[in-house]
């Protein structure tokens, strides 16, 4: 087993609590435990907004929608200045599990999938 980096991003419709706590439960965290992989619990998350995305905080609908308890969460926001995709959210999270890097599965639905065309997606 190894620690490898599991991330995703998902880009609400719009700026709003109850749209962004929608677009959580795409994230990658949600079903990793069950994953034939062997990805466990990750060790935290760290999770990235767009500066135009003011309402919703990814951190409190973590819990309820990504199934995750007693892990630690940080937020950041991400750069001014349009190198941030419009109402972006991000995370990363650092798994164990027996998975290659090539074979790791970044979740990038949405548009924002452009997000990184280098990596498996």
């Amino acid at each position: 087993m190894a620690v490898r980096a599991v991330g995703g991003a998902v880009q609400p419709a719009r700026d709003g609590t109850a749209e962004t706590d929608g677009r959580m439960g795409a994230l990658p965290v949600a079903g990793e435990r069950d994953d034939p992989g062997g990805h466990e619990d990750p060790g935290g998350v760290r999770f990235t907004t767009a500066p135009d995305l003011r309402d919703g905080f990814p951190v409190t609908a973590a819990p309820r929608r990504l199934g995750i308890v007693d892990v630690p969460l940080i937020r950041a926001r991400g750069p001014d200045g349009g190198r941030t995709p419009p109402r972006g959210v991000r995370n990363l999270a650092p798994v164990e599990t027996g998975l290659p890097p090539a074979r790791i599965q970044h979740v990038r639905p949405d548009s924002i999938a452009a997000l990184r065309k280098d990596i498996a997606q």
